[in-house]
C-alpha cells in the first residue's frame, strides 16, 4: 500500500495557485507527475499524492517544476479567462444583432421609398386620365358651337347672295352672267334654310384634330457620324498628368455627392454630414493610392495618400503606407515624420479605447503591437539610411520588446549595435 501524502504548501493570488509537495528524499527522476484542469497526481514510491481542484485551471498556461526536494505547481486560474471569453462572445453577438437590425431598417426604408414612388406614379396616372377626360368633354362641348357657327355663316351667305341678285335685277343686268353654274347650284340649295351639312363639318373638325396629333409628335432623329480625336499630352510628365486625372476623379466624386444630396427627399434618408462625406472620399483615395503602389507608380500613390489625409487627418493606414513610399523614393525625413505621426495617433486612440471599453482594448492589443512594430522598423530603416544608428537602435529595442519572439528583429538589433561600436572605434 502506498503512503498517502496529505501535507503540502498552498498559496494563491488573484490569477494563480501555487502548490508545493515535498518528495521526502525520493529522487526527482523517480517522480511520476500527472495533471489536468481539475486534478493533480504525483506517484513517487512508496509515496503517493493526489488533489482535486475546486475550480478549473488553464492547463496551457500552467506548469510543474521538480527540484530542491519538492514538486512545485504553478496553476493559472481560468475563471477570469472564461469571463473574458464570455464577454467577448457577448460583444460579438451584440455586433451581429446590430448589423441585422441595421440591415432590416435599410430594407424597410427602401420599401417605404418604393411605396412612395408607386403612390406618385399612381397620382400622375390619375392626373393624366383626368386631363384626358377634360379634353374629351371640352371637345364634346365645342362641336355644337361649331354647328351653330356654321348654320349662321350659311344663312348670312345666302342672304348676301339674294341681296346681290336683287341689286342686279333692279339695275337691269342679268344675274346669270355673273353667277357660275356652281354658284347657281349653291344658291338653289341654300333656298332651304333648314338644310345643314353636319357630316362635312364633323369631318373638317376631325381633320384638324388629326393635324394637331401629328404635329405633337417629333420628327425622327437624323443619323450622322461624330468624329473625335485624342488630345496629345505633349511633353507633360506622366506624374503630372496622373495628378490631373486624380483631381478630375475627386471632382466627379463631389459632383456625385451633390447629386445624391439633391435626390434625398421626403425624409427617407438623412443627408450625410460633411465629415462622413470626407471619410468616404478619403477611403476611396486610400484605395487609389494602394492601386498606384501595386503598379509601381510611387509618386502617384504619395499624392493619393496626401489627398486622403487632407480629408481625414486621423487615417493611420495612409501615414503607414505613405511612409513606405517615402522610404522607396529615399525621402527619409518624410518617412520618419509619417511613422511618428502614425505612432502618436495609434497611442492616443488605444488610450481612449481603454478608458471606454477595456475588454475591446485588450482584444485589439495584439493588432496594435503588430502595427507599432512595423512603424518602428520603418523609422529605424530611415534613420539607418541617414546614419543615425543610435536612434535606429532605440526603435529596434522597442520593436523587440513588442515582439520578443521575432528572431529577425533581434539579429537586426545586434547588427546595429555592432555598427555603433565600430563607428565609435573609428572615431577614437
Amino acid at each position: 500500500m502506498p503512503i498517502i501524502i496529505s501535507h503540502q504548501d498552498f498559496t494563491q493570488t488573484n490569477d494563480r495557485i501555487f502548490v508545493s509537495v515535498p518528495l521526502h528524499g525520493v529522487r526527482a527522476n523517480k517522480a511520476d507527475i500527472y495533471a489536468n484542469d481539475s486534478y493533480l497526481k504525483i506517484n513517487f514510491p512508496p509515496f503517493f499524492y493526489e488533489a482535486d481542484l475546486l475550480h478549473l485551471v488553464d492547463t496551457k498556461n500552467s506548469e510543474a517544476n521538480v527540484g530542491d526536494g519538492c514538486v512545485k505547481f504553478s496553476l493559472k486560474k481560468s475563471r477570469r479567462l472564461d469571463a473574458v471569453k464570455r464577454e467577448l462572445e457577448r460583444i460579438e453577438q451584440e455586433k451581429k444583432e446590430k448589423a441585422i437590425k441595421k440591415r432590416e431598417e435599410h430594407y424597410k426604408l427602401i420599401q417605404e421609398q418604393l411605396n412612395v414612388e408607386q403612390a406618385e406614379k399612381a397620382q400622375v396616372e390619375s392626373l393624366r386620365l383626368q386631363e384626358k377626360l377634360q379634353a374629351e368633354v371640352q371637345l364634346a362641348s365645342i362641336i355644337p358651337h361649331l354647328k351653330c357657327f356654321s348654320e349662321q355663316e350659311g344663312i348670312q351667305t345666302w342672304k348676301n347672295q339674294l341681296k346681290n341678285k336683287k341689286t342686279l335685277e333692279d339695275s337691269g343686268i342679268d344675274s346669270t352672267i355673273f353667277v357660275s353654274s356652281k354658284n347657281t347650284a349653291d344658291v338653289v340649295n341654300d333656298e332651304d334654310e333648314d338644310y345643314i351639312d353636319m357630316k362635312a363639318i364633323e369631318e373638317k373638325v376631325q381633320k384638324e384634330l388629326d393635324k394637331m396629333k401629328i404635329a405633337s409628335k417629333p420628327n425622327p432623329r437624323q443619323s450622322g457620324t461624330i468624329n473625335f480625336q485624342f488630345t496629345s499630352r505633349g511633353l507633360l510628365p506622366t506624374a503630372t498628368a496622373r495628378e490631373t486625372e486624380d483631381a478630375k476623379w475627386v471632382h466627379r466624386i463631389n459632383q456625385a455627392w451633390e447629386k445624391d444630396a439633391k435626390a434625398r427627399v421626403d425624409n427617407l434618408y438623412d443627408s450625410l454630414k460633411d465629415d462622413e462625406k470626407n471619410q468616404y472620399v478619403a477611403i476611396f483615395l486610400k484605395d487609389k493610392g494602394n492601386a498606384f503602389f501595386k503598379t509601381g507608380n510611387i509618386q502617384a500613390a504619395i499624392n493619393a495618400y496626401t489627398a486622403a489625409l487632407m480629408l481625414d487627418k486621423n487615417l493611420t493606414v495612409c501615414f503607414m503606407n505613405r511612409a513606405v513610399c517615402h522610404l522607396k523614393v529615399e525621402d527619409y525625413l518624410a518617412c520618419i515624420y509619417d511613422c511618428s505621426a502614425a505612432l502618436e495617433i495609434l497611442t492616443t486612440e488605444h488610450a481612449y479605447l481603454q478608458e471606454r471599453d477595456a475588454l475591446t482594448a485588450l482584444e485589439r492589443q495584439h493588432e496594435l503591437n503588430s502595427s507599432k512594430v512595423k512603424l518602428f522598423v520603418r523609422r529605424a530603416a530611415a534613420s539607418t539610411k541617414m546614419g543615425n544608428y543610435v536612434d535606429a537602435a532605440r526603435d529596434y529595442k522597442i520593436a523587440v520588446e513588442l515582439d520578443p519572439k521575432s528572431v529577425d528583429l533581434k539579429e537586426d538589433l545586434q547588427n546595429l549595435e555592432k555598427m555603433i561600436l565600430e563607428n565609435k572605434f573609428c572615431e577614437m
